[in-house]
């Protein structure tokens, strides 16, 4: 357990993980610093089949009647809201937020400052910076609360929801495109069209974009999905 974190009462933390697999093999939770775990949270330690270890990050917050599950691993600075569950080997990247009483699938990627909406139920990965909501969460479009709140500039934001938007255009000069982001930054043109699958779609950005983008992050996280084609 890290420096300057609480444990608020009622809380249970580090008790054996809800997996009908556990037998009892060595296991560990680690807590950095500043972490608060409110009051009637849950937090498992991990499981062999999933390295050994639970991990929260310096300055993580689990709101009361949170559950973070076995083998989970969050990064810095991440919010679980009050109420939401977060099954075995989840993953959450640093700055990123599941609102209240939300269901989070096992094995499921939280992208860095992504943001899962309230009562959202998540079966899939979420994106790096964007927003999912819903039953069953849908993506919504980017977290522009969340990358204001970080200090993100507009023109970093534009930047941004230019790249993101050619990304997943059949065709570069979508109207979409034209229309609201020829100004201030002009995305790489993608040669995209609907039979080209997402690997390819991640090969063909990686070679056009351009230093110091922050679209990076999303092609790396669609690119280390073992099972993407």
């Amino acid at each position: 357990i890290g420096r300057a974190g609480v444990i608020f009462p009622y809380a249970t933390v580090g008790t054996v993980p809800q997996d009908v697999k556990f037998r009892g093999e060595a296991s560990e939770l680690h807590i950095g610093g500043g972490v608060n775990i409110r009051e009637y949270a849950t937090v498992s330690v991990g499981t062999e089949t999933g390295g050994g270890a639970t991990r929260l990050g310096d300055g993580v917050l689990v709101m009361s009647g949170a559950h973070v599950g076995h083998d989970c691993q969050i990064g810095e600075e991440c919010v679980v809201a009050s109420g939401s569950v977060l099954g075995g080997h989840v993953s959450m990247g640093s700055g990123s937020t599941v609102g209240g009483g939300c269901s989070i699938q096992q094995r499921v990627r939280i992208g860095q400052l992504a943001m899962v909406g309230g009562m959202s139920g998540v079966v899939g990965d979420v994106l790096p910076y964007t927003l999912a909501m819903g039953n069953r969460a849908k993506l919504v479009g980017l977290n522009l609360v969340g990358l204001r709140r970080k200090g993100w500039e507009n023109h970093r934001i534009w930047r941004l929801m230019a790249e993101f938007t050619a990304f997943w255009s059949d065709m570069y000069n979508h109207p979409v495109i034209s229309r609201q982001w020829t100004q201030p930054y002009q995305p790489p043109a993608l040669a995209t069209d609907a039979s080209m699958n997402l690997k390819k779609r991640c090969e063909l950005f990686t070679l056009l974009r351009q230093p110091g983008s922050d679209m990076r992050e999303i092609v790396d996280f669609l690119m280390n999905d073992g099972n993407m084609q």
